[in-house]
């Protein structure tokens, strides 16, 4: 049985709502129908080699380790007739929503290298190691020539003829940051903004750094923008010992081109797959990571 850690709501002790909903599954799969009260306990957790029995679900905060999580359940159910107890015990999958996904893109040669990009915005599986490796179970936004738009994870993964690169992300991200990422990327589905070749545009003579004012995204643009947005660094230009990451602050050079793509921020440099100037003209926080832990889709192909 796989449980499901999606920090996608901003509700206290979310992982409790998760947790009764995967019970309350097993327990109707056995075929009981009916409860009136219910008592979630978590009687044992295992952390690699390190065992502790806490006295209650919240005192598990998120763990930046990377590592498989043994959870073994209690519910107590009472119904008009009787109270019966049910031990359930399960894996803890962390899906690292926010991550940003790259492949090959579709422009055939030269322009292929360059890349696009998408962000990991959800799961739409059931909690089952088969859904968990589904990749179509995984919700993504991406840009199409008609503006930002939901699709699923295989179009990246498995684009015929097309090498995918994999998941990354700013290394250290808490949950709740990815959580705002995600909600920032959602927000632009709604605003009318379209493509562009450029990684930003916008109405007027200068952006005023609100989502209102942007007219157009490319790919790594959506990426950068939700990032930054949220003053979470991805990609900048190297300026002597320091780099300027924030899209906000520093959109020219965001935009700049220098006749050399391997020189400027597209997709394959946003994610260092093309690094030869990594170092000395830009720089990117973004680093590899496998999309869910312990199981599950690593999120390239």
């Amino acid at each position: 049985m796989a449980l499901c850690l999606q920090e996608i709501w901003r509700v206290p002790h979310h992982h409790t709502l998760m947790l009764f909903q995967l019970v309350l599954f097993d327990i109707f799969e056995q075929g009981v129908a009916h409860f009136w009260e219910f008592r979630l306990r978590l009687i044992y957790y295992h952390q690699g080699l390190c065992r502790c029995k806490p006295s209650s679900l919240s005192d598990q905060q998120h763990h930046e380790d990377r590592v498989q999580y043994q959870l073994e359940l209690e519910l107590e159910y009472t119904s008009s007739s009787c109270t019966d107890t049910v031990t359930v015990k399960a894996t803890a999958v962390l899906i690292n929503i926010g991550d940003a996904v790259y492949r090959e893109n579709n422009l055939g040669w030269p322009f292929e290298a360059r890349g696009h990009a998408a962000l990991v915005t959800g799961f739409l599986g059931g909690c089952s190691k088969d859904n968990l490796e589904d990749a179509s179970n995984f919700q993504i936004i991406e840009m199409k020539c008609g503006g930002p738009i939901t699709s699923t994870l295989n179009t990246m993964t498995n684009a015929s003829g097309k090498e995918c690169w994999g998941c990354f992300t700013k290394s250290g991200l808490t949950y709740s940051e990815r959580v705002d990422i995600v909600f920032t990327a959602k927000g632009l589905l709604d605003e009318g903004i379209g493509w562009c070749d450029e990684t930003l545009d916008y109405y007027g003579g200068d952006w005023d750094g609100t989502i209102a004012d942007i007219d157009d995204l490319r790919c790594d643009g959506l990426v950068e923008l939700c990032y930054e947005y949220n003053g979470y660094d991805a990609w900048g230009r190297k300026d002597g010992a320091s780099y300027n990451y924030s899209i906000l602050s520093f959109l020219d050079e965001h935009n700049e081109s220098w006749g050399f793509w391997e020189k400027d921020l597209q997709p394959a440099t946003q994610c260092a797959h093309e690094s030869t100037h990594q170092g000395t003209e830009w720089g990117t926080t973004l680093t590899s990571e496998d999309l869910c832990e312990p199981i599950g889709h690593s999120g390239d192909d």
